[in-house]
């Protein structure tokens, strides 16, 4: 049965280009794992239910929202107020979108000491960031037109350059996801107001996008080798996770099926496994789930919403929750053991990507 919930725009501060859910109840039996089916798959014709995004209740920026004011810190200051109990430490080290500069921008948390330190300086929102395979660079989005566009941009970052990587208007084109060898970056765009996956050389190389119905595909993440891409797609009615091979896309595998939202799956760094946020539940988790489609367990159990996680090394995953009425960075053992907080300040700091370099 569809139940439909009003479309709203996110305010600022969150994770993704939101139109939040119109859709979408389905089977709570979970499939064979090995559902295979050709691509591309035609819709039914109904009205695509709108891209959950990471924050369907919290802040991104869209039309007609204002950006937050916070006292700006220079960007060669780092921005670091460490907590009475101190910071976890960990090996290498975190992107991820804040508030804490007065307008929503990238930074960096360096893992073995808890330091912030602004990376994007740029006047519109800076969000959304990826590392290239070296983590010499980085894609992210960039607002342009104030909240009426958004394109990709490259950063590096000994100088601190940036350019443009993927533009135009008309249409969203957000959440870049760099490849494995570095030779092709994924991201999503809305044309024709259904979202779709795309792909584009960091030359500038377009190299096309998925094929789709009368549906969306969108977040995609790869497999440490390249070979596989998962991915949220409401085909189904709802979104749920998918797997395709990549760069032939010949075949696709249903990861999950439940009466909720499923997204912004992330493979470990062995491949072995997904680790992907539900709302399942009511509110949103983090849960783990083979890559094969076995084995599939919820990691979180918090009050709160856990969202945007990434994996830090094989055994450990930084994540973004609400859990004291603002949105940090927190990090907890694959087994669900040992919860700690990573970020401590006015503003959201959401989206951590991580980086095994020093």
């Amino acid at each position: 049965m569809l139940r439909k919930m009003k479309l709203s725009l996110l305010s600022i501060g969150g994770s993704l280009l939101i139109l939040a859910i119109l859709a979408a109840c389905g089977s709570s039996e979970r499939p064979t794992p090995t559902q295979d089916v050709q691509l591309p798959i035609i819709g039914s014709g109904d009205v695509s239910p709108a891209y959950p995004g990471p924050q369907a209740d919290s802040g991104y920026p869209g039309p007609g929202q204002t950006t937050v004011e916070f006292p700006p810190v220079p960007a060669d200051v780092a921005f670091f107020v460490p907590p009475p109990e101190g910071i976890p430490t960990f090996p290498g080290k975190l992107l991820f979108q804040t508030e804490r500069y007065g307008i929503l921008q990238v930074a960096l948390l360096a893992g073995d000491s808890g330091e912030v330190t602004r990376v994007t300086n740029v006047p519109t929102q800076a969000f959304e960031p990826d590392w290239s395979p070296d983590c010499s660079a980085i894609a992210y989005t960039e607002e342009v037109g104030n909240n009426q566009d958004f394109d990709i941009y490259i950063h590096d970052i000994a100088s601190g350059q940036r350019r443009p990587l993927v533009t135009g208007s008309g249409a969203y084109d957000w959440a870049p996801a760099w490849s494995p060898d570095g030779s092709i970056i994924a991201y999503q765009n809305n044309q024709d107001a259904l979202i779709n996956i795309c792909f584009i050389a960091p030359t500038g190389e377009r190299l096309g996008c998925m094929e789709r119905g009368s549906y969306s595909n969108a977040m995609p993440a790869w497999s440490p080798d390249g070979t596989r891409l998962a991915f949220g797609s409401n085909r189904a009615g709802n979104w749920e996770l998918y797997v395709t091979d990549y760069p032939a896309m010949s075949t696709l595998t249903r990861l999950t099926n439940n009466n909720d939202i499923d997204f912004h799956p992330q493979f470990s760094p062995d491949g072995q496994w997904i680790v992907f946020t539900s709302k399942r539940l009511g509110s949103y988790d983090l849960y783990l789930i083979g890559a094969d489609g076995q084995n599939e367990r919820q990691l979180t159990t918090l009050a709160s919403d856990e969202r945007d996680p990434t994996w830090v090394g094989n055994d450990r995953i930084a994540f973004t929750a609400n859990i004291e009425d603002d949105w940090e960075l927190y990090i907890i053992n694959v087994d669900g053991s040992n919860l700690q907080r990573l970020t401590y300040t006015r503003g959201a700091d959401q989206w951590p990507v991580w980086c095994s370099a020093e």
